[in-house]
C-alpha cells in the first residue's frame, strides 16, 4: 500500500525507500506529513552542525544529493568564505538548457558507437559515477534513457551473434570468462542505470510504454533477474525496489529471483534486504524460502540497529570508527546518535511487534535515547553501563544473531 507514496516521496527528498516507508508508517500514508517529517529528520544534524534554518538546509542537501556530511562541509565554508567565492558552492548546474542537454548526449552516443573501444570504456566508467545520481537525470531527460536502452539491446544482441560466439571458441578459459563478465556487468549497469534514470510521475502519465521497439520495462526486469547474482546485495536490492514502483509485483521479484538464481544463500540475502513485510502468494515450492527470507530480514534488521547501538554506547568502537576495518552503518560517531530507534520514545515498538528486539533491548534503547536528550557526556559511565545492560556478559555475537523469542 506503500509503493506508490514512496515514488512521491522521493520525489520531494533524496531518501532511502526504507525511510520514506518509515515516515508514511508514521503519518498514516500521509505523502505531505511524511515529508515534512522525514525532512525534519534528515536535517536535525545539519540544523545542529551548522546553526542553519531547516528550509535552508534541506536546499544544500539536496544540491548535496542527499550526503549530509557534504551538505554540512559546505554551509560552513560558504559562511567562512568571502563574498567573492560565495557562489562557489551555488552553481546553477541542473538548469536546463536544450542546446547543452542536446550535445552531452550527442556525445554519449558518439562514445558508445562500439562496445571494444576506449572511449566506450570511458562512458561505462562515466556510468558508474552518474547511476545514482537522479537530479543529472533529470537534466539529461528521455533521450538519454534512450540511448542507454538502445545501448543495452545492442549488447544483448551482441552475446547471440556469430562474430562473438566466434571470439570465445577462439579464446582461452580466462580471456573467455573476462569477456562473459565484462558484458555481464555491463548490461548489468545500463539497466539499473535505466531503472534509476526514470521519471515515476512520466512513467506513470505515459501508460507504461517506456522503451525502444518490443523492449519494455518488463522484459527489462526478466534480463535483470537472469544477471543480478553477479552483483552486489546492495545494487540489487535497490534496483528491485525500483522495479516495483513501475508495476513489478513482489510476488514476481521473489519467484522470478528463487528460479533463476542457482545460489540459494545469494538468493536469501538479496531478498532479506528488500525488507518487503508482504510477498503475497509464492508458490508452495519455495515455502521454505520464503522462510528463510522472512528470518534473515529479521537478523538483518537486528544487526544492523545493535550495531550502530555498539557505535554509539562503547568508547572503543566510538573513537575508532573512521580507523577500522569493522564496518558500521553510519561514516561518524555522531551520525549514529541520531538514529531513529533511540530518537523518541516508541520508535522500537514495531521492532519488538515484529520480534527483531525484546523488550528489555528496547528499553535499554529508550534509555539511550533520554540520555543523548539530556546531551549526556558520550564517555560517560551511564553510557557506558548500556552496553552491559544489553549484553549481560553474553557474547555480544551470539546477542546479535539470535532473534527474541
Amino acid at each position: 500500500m506503500y509503493i506508490k507514496n514512496i515514488g512521491k516521496l522521493r520525489r520531494l527528498i533524496i531518501s532511502t525507500i526504507d525511510d520514506c516507508k518509515n515516515a508514511l508508517m508514521k503519518t498514516d500514508n500521509d505523502v505531505e506529513k511524511a515529508f515534512i517529517l522525514l525532512k525534519q529528520y534528515k536535517m536535525e544534524p545539519i540544523v545542529q552542525k551548522t546553526g542553519v534554518s531547516i528550509e535552508e538546509a534541506f536546499m544544500m542537501y539536496q544540491q548535496c544529493n542527499g550526503d549530509i556530511e557534504k551538505a554540512i562541509e559546505r554551509i560552513l565554508y560558504i559562511s567562512k568564505a568571502p563574498l567573492s567565492k560565495e557562489t562557489e558552492y551555488h552553481p546553477d548546474m541542473y538548469k536546463r538548457s536544450k542546446d547543452s542537454v542536446r550535445v552531452i548526449n550527442s556525445i554519449f552516443k558518439y562514445l558508445t558507437r562500439d562496445s571494444d573501444t576506449s572511449e566506450y570504456d570511458a562512458f561505462m566508467a562515466l556510468l558508474q559515477g552518474l547511476k545514482n545520481n537522479r537530479p543529472l537525470f533529470d537534466y539529461y531527460g528521455n533521450k538519454f534513457i534512450k540511448t542507454l536502452m538502445e545501448l543495452l539491446i545492442k549488447n544483448n544482441d551482441l552475446v547471440d551473434s556469430e562474430e562473438y560466439k566466434r571470439i570465445l571458441s577462439n579464446s582461452d578459459e580466462f580471456d573467455k570468462e573476462v569477456l562473459i563478465k565484462k558484458n555481464e556487468m555491463d548490461r548489468i549497469l545500463l539497466i539499473e542505470t535505466i531503472v534509476n534514470a526514470i521519471d515515476e510521475y512520466e512513467y506513470g502519465n505515459s501508460e507504461k510504454k517506456l522503451g525502444v521497439g518490443n523492449y519494455n520495462i518488463n522484459k527489462l526486469f526478466d534480463d535483470y533477474i537472469k544477471l543480478c547474482n553477479q552483483n552486489t546485495y546492495e545494487s540489487v536490492e535497490d534496483c528491485l525496489k525500483n522495479f516495483m514502483f513501475y508495476g513489478i509485483s513482489p510476488t514476481t521479484i521473489f519467484t522470478k529471483l528463487a528460479e533463476n538464481s542457482d545460489n540459494k544463500e545469494q538468493a536469501v540475502a538479496i531478498l532479506a534486504r528488500m525488507h518487503i513485510d508482504n510477498w503475497g502468494e509464492i508458490p508452495d515450492r519455495f515455502s521454505d524460502l520464503l522462510i528463510e527470507v522472512k528470518k534473515a530480514s529479521k537478523l538483518f534488521k537486528r544487526s544492523h540497529i545493535i550495531s550502530q547501538f555498539i557505535l554509539v554506547v562503547h568508547p572503543l568502537c566510538g573513537a575508532n570508527c573512521n580507523n577500522s576495518a569493522i564496518s558500521f552503518s553510519y561514516f561518524s560517531y555522531d551520525g549514529a546518535c541520531y538514529d531513529w530507534c533511540w530518537n523518541s520514545l516508541g520508535r522500537t515498538d514495531k521492532l519488538v511487534e515484529d520480534k527483531i528486539l525484546s523488550i528489555r533491548e528496547a528499553k535499554t534503547f529508550e534509555i539511550l535515547g533520554s540520555l543523548l536528550k539530556c546531551e549526556e557526556n558520550l564517555n560517560s559511565s551511564k553510557i557506558r553501563e548500556l552496553y552491559d545492560e544489553f549484553f549481560q556478559h553474553k557474547d555480544s555475537f551470539d546477542v546479535i544473531y539470535t532473534l527474541p523469542e
